[in-house]
């Protein structure tokens, strides 16, 4: 086992929901970037449970940091101007507007 996850394995994540917040993403928007449960991501948040090193490597890349700035770091400021929920909605606002406007008009 790797040095990084001995480190983290187990252990409660007090930052979790500072972290999603700093990152401007729902709940939602973090259960759908990490592939876990509702279940997990709510009870993690809450405190309710340890999480294991394989669930806090997911939701660190979900969030764009390190397990163990997700582990034992609170957010400051902006540290890499990642903001995936952000730019998901951006894309896809974007891609409404290309559909939009690749439309042809239909006139009377």
């Amino acid at each position: 086992m790797s040095s990084v996850a001995e480190q983290v394995r187990g252990r409660p994540l007090p930052f979790l929901k500072l972290w999603r917040m700093h990152r401007f993403m729902t709940q939602s928007d973090l259960i759908a970037a990490s592939g876990l449960s509702r279940a997990t991501v709510v009870r993690a948040e809450r405190g309710d449970m340890t999480v294991g090193f394989s669930n806090i490597k997911r939701l660190a890349e979900a969030l764009g940091i390190t397990p163990e700035e997700l582990t034992f770091t609170e957010p400051s400021e902006p540290t890499s101007g990642v903001y995936p929920a952000v730019e998901r909605a951006e894309q896809h606002s974007e891609g409404k507007e290309e559909q939009e406007n690749d439309t042809p008009t239909r006139r009377p």
